[in-house]
């Protein structure tokens, strides 16, 4: 475990580090981010810590910034590979119950990746939630109504332009 950072999320400390355990050889110095859960009075909720951020490609040095209603965002270094750009780029991870509207697979933005989840919040939420079982049917409530309907498909549009 390496590079830790903690911050208060109003009931726990939340803490993040970069991971080794998944390593597969002694020379793998490809990291995962891990977190875990610590009380007030010094009670780790998470003993075994979870994933925050585990992928086969590195990721490391995570950020914390908590909100004092139990959500927090760990931001961290991520090797992304696509055509053209594999690069290392800021990635973001929820932890607690804030639910970004319009970021219907949960990787912390609003972009093309979430027009076929939206789609499938539409028509089959029970299909949704299997598929997603870390994310909010809710995000799908683009225009706040309290309902996941047709009526929702204008603002997920508009979202998805950036507006």
């Amino acid at each position: 475990q390496l590079r830790p950072v903690v911050d208060w999320d109003g009931t726990t400390f939340v803490v993040a580090w970069d991971d080794q355990r998944n390593q597969t050889y002694f020379f793998d110095e490809r990291t995962d981010i891990y977190g875990a859960r610590v009380t007030e009075s010094g009670v780790v909720v998470d003993p075994t810590g979870f994933p925050i951020c585990a992928a086969t490609t590195a990721d490391t040095t995570a950020a914390i910034l908590s909100r004092a209603d139990g959500v927090s965002l760990v931001a961290s270094s991520r090797f992304t590979m696509t055509p053209e750009f594999d690069s290392y780029r800021v990635g973001i991870t929820r932890i607690g119950d804030f639910v970004l509207t319009g970021d219907l697979d949960c990787d912390g933005s609003i972009n093309n990746f979430d027009i076929d989840p939206f789609v499938l919040a539409l028509t089959s939420p029970d299909a949704y939630a299997a598929a997603f079982p870390n994310c909010d049917l809710l995000a799908a409530d683009t225009n706040a109504d309290g309902v996941v309907n047709n009526f929702d498909i204008d603002a997920f549009v508009t979202l998805l332009a950036g507006g």
